[in-house]
């Protein structure tokens, strides 16, 4: 199988991108694509451009400030068209996980937080996000251009994002989206020390059986475990 994996390059490509991607474990062939055109919605749409003048059956895209391993590739499944390894966004300076569902108004997304959302080693979700993703050629045949597009407000801020209207673009054609829980990556970001005592707080308070569980259980089970004892005996 034939693999493009192209690099958004909105600045310096972080040296814990371009390690694995020079050791990438993978049997099949690979080919690479460095796009800096700006903003990023128009270059996201010159990289499928680009991508569907090869042969290449899937589109693998990366932001340049992805920090990954060199097994990422082993996230391609078959019959999965859409698929979004775990990254990170920040909301006023709390990292939270791109595994979303769409709010109850139906307009928003929100992250799966709840219990009672089940996560799997392949989740369905009702929208992604586009910083480690992959597609697959036959994806383009069923949506319309431009793929990616910011969508604005009246007064200018962006009301939806590139990746989310991508992800509304994909579901309405009736191809179904995942995030593959297994592989978690990196976000170099940037935090203060207010951001760090936020971080820990919320960690130790939500979501104790839910998604963060989840991913902590998977990031590393043993200290998980020992967290998990910790917070029911109290201590």
């Amino acid at each position: 199988m034939k693999i493009m994996i192209a690099i958004l390059n909105q600045g310096p490509i972080h040296s814990k991108l371009a390690e694995p991607l020079l050791n990438l474990v993978t049997e099949h062939e690979v080919q690479f694509l460095f796009s800096d055109e700006r903003p990023i919605d128009y270059n996201r749409n010159c990289i499928v451009d680009k991508f569907l003048e090869t042969d290449c059956e899937i589109l693998f895209m990366l932001d340049s400030d992805m920090i990954i391993d060199k097994h990422l590739l082993d996230m391609i499944k078959p019959d999965y068209d859409v698929v979004s390894a775990v990254t990170f966004s920040c909301k006023k300076g709390i990292p939270y996980p791109l595994i979303m569902k769409l709010s109850q108004d139906g307009k928003s997304y929100q992250p799966m937080f709840d219990p009672v959302d089940e996560l799997t080693e392949y989740t369905e979700v009702d929208g992604i996000g586009t910083g480690c993703i992959y597609i697959r050629r036959n994806v383009f045949d069923k949506i319309q251009k431009p793929y990616f597009r910011f969508q604005y407000a009246e007064d200018g801020h962006i009301e939806l994002g590139e990746d989310y209207a991508f992800s509304a673009k994909v579901k309405k054609s009736g191809v179904k989206l995942y995030v593959a829980t297994k592989f978690i990556v990196g976000h170099s970001k940037t935090f203060d020390a207010a951001h760090i005592n936020q971080i820990i707080y919320k960690g130790l308070t939500f979501n104790k059986d839910g998604i963060a569980k989840v991913l902590s259980d998977r990031l590393n089970i043993s200290a998980a475990n020992k967290i998990s004892k910790r917070l029911k005996d109290g201590t």
